[in-house]
């Protein structure tokens, strides 16, 4: 049982990380570039 927690302990901070990455892309993805008038 111990395992099992602590596997699903870290699945749910890789999922955190993950969710944190899409959303730091889309918002990058959605900028115009920096020199663009």
């Amino acid at each position: 049982p111990a395992t099992a927690y602590a596997l699903g302990v870290l699945h749910a901070g890789q999922r955190h990380e993950v969710e944190a990455a899409r959303y730091a892309f889309q918002r990058a993805w959605q900028q115009p570039p920096a020199g663009t008038p």
